[in-house]
Order: C-alpha cells, then sequence, then structure tokens
C-alpha cells in the first residue's frame, strides 16, 4: 500500500510478523533496498546480487 498524502511517498511492507514504512532508499534488513514507488509497482534492488525485483502492491491502483 503506497501513502501518497506525506510529502515523501512510503510503502507498508509485511515480512512474517514485522511491518515496516519504507521510502526511496530505505534499506531492509539490510538486504533490499528501495529503489522506487509508485501505485503500481515497487522497484527493489537484493543486494547480496544486485538483482532488481518488481512488485505488485495489493489494493494498487493505477
Amino acid at each position: 500500500m503506497l501513502e501518497q498524502k506525506s510529502a515523501r511517498p512510503t510503502a507498508f511492507l509485511a515480512k512474517g510478523e514485522a511491518l515496516h514504512i519504507v521510502a526511496v532508499g530505505d534499506v531492509i534488513d539490510g538486504t533490499y533496498r528501495i529503489e522506487s514507488l509508485s501505485p503500481t509497482q515497487i522497484v527493489v534492488t537484493y543486494l547480496p546480487l544486485n538483482q532488481r525485483q518488481t512488485l505488485s502492491p495489493a489494493g494498487g491502483q493505477p
């Protein structure tokens, strides 16, 4: 889910019981870096392999 009303767009990501509120440039668990956020996709880089991945957020609307 993308929070668009904040000055800096953020997304809420869940991993197990943990909730991460992230913005572009943030690193999660030293493993994933948030590259871009939009209502339809979240682009992250898996840092150990420097591999980009695209996620489709639940409830995202074009």
